[in-house]
């Protein structure tokens, strides 16, 4: 084996290692957004269904609607803004690919990918920060503070 061989393997190894993270770092975000969507989502079933028990049976709760209903606001915000966040990942995939495909646009693309990345990440972390606010809403509303 020479040197050059060497060197090649050496890169070789590298860009394995390197694609693997990739491939960690890509898993690891559509987790992330699939958890803000399924989250939000259920907070929506789970309040629409809570309001349905009550209203067919003669119970006396005493709850807020006006609460449950900006809780129920903030649960559709979140959720859209998960979707949202899932559309500007795929543009960021998209532009970041197209670096590696076409190198002689590599400045441009990557600005658009780092871009489309940093709006997905702001969407997902508003989405869970509306959960959090949805969450306090319904649990006022539910309690009838």
């Amino acid at each position: 084996m020479d040197i050059d061989e060497i060197g090649l393997r050496q890169q070789e190894m590298a860009m394995t290692e390197a694609n693997a993270m990739l491939d960690a770092i890509t898993q690891f975000a559509k987790i992330t957004i699939q958890s803000v969507i399924l989250v939000n989502g259920m907070a929506i079933v789970s309040i629409l269904t809570f309001l349905g028990n009550i209203t067919n049976k003669n119970v006396l709760c005493l709850y807020d609607k006006h609460l449950l209903f900006y809780s129920i606001s903030a649960f559709c915000c979140g959720l859209f803004l998960g979707l949202l966040a899932s559309a500007f990942a795929y543009l960021a995939q998209q532009s970041l690919r197209e670096v590696y495909v076409f190198p002689e646009a590599e400045e441009e693309k990557d600005k658009k990918g780092v871009l489309f990345r940093r709006i997905a990440l702001f969407c997902v972390l508003s989405s869970t920060v509306l959960f959090i606010v949805g969450a306090f809403y319904a649990l006022y509303g539910i309690l009838g503070v």
